[in-house]
């Protein structure tokens, strides 16, 4: 069953990733295998997880009106994020 739900969120992530061209994107919702956090800091702007849960829910049927979450509870949910190089002027 968790393989399944995984692979919807994958190809989710994937079909952003391709769209938007990101080079890299980061789950930052656990530590590594030592308990260290992955990535240590990333800017709020670069976390799609949102846009992937929307998308999830429309394809279920089961779109709900969002309400923004409290700072701390942003944190304990998995997030994702995704980092697009700036272009130079």
């Amino acid at each position: 069953m968790r393989s399944g739900i995984v692979d919807e969120i994958m190809k989710v992530v994937n079909d952003r990733v391709k769209a938007e061209q990101f080079d890299i994107v980061f789950d930052r919702s656990g530590p590594s295998l030592n308990g260290v956090p992955v990535l240590l800091f990333a800017k709020e702007s670069y976390d799609f997880t949102t846009d992937v849960v929307t998308t999830l829910n429309k394809q279920k049927g089961n779109e709900k009106p969002e309400s923004p979450a409290p700072a701390s509870a942003a944190s304990a949910t998995p997030e994702k994020t995704a980092d697009k190089p700036k272009k130079k002027p």
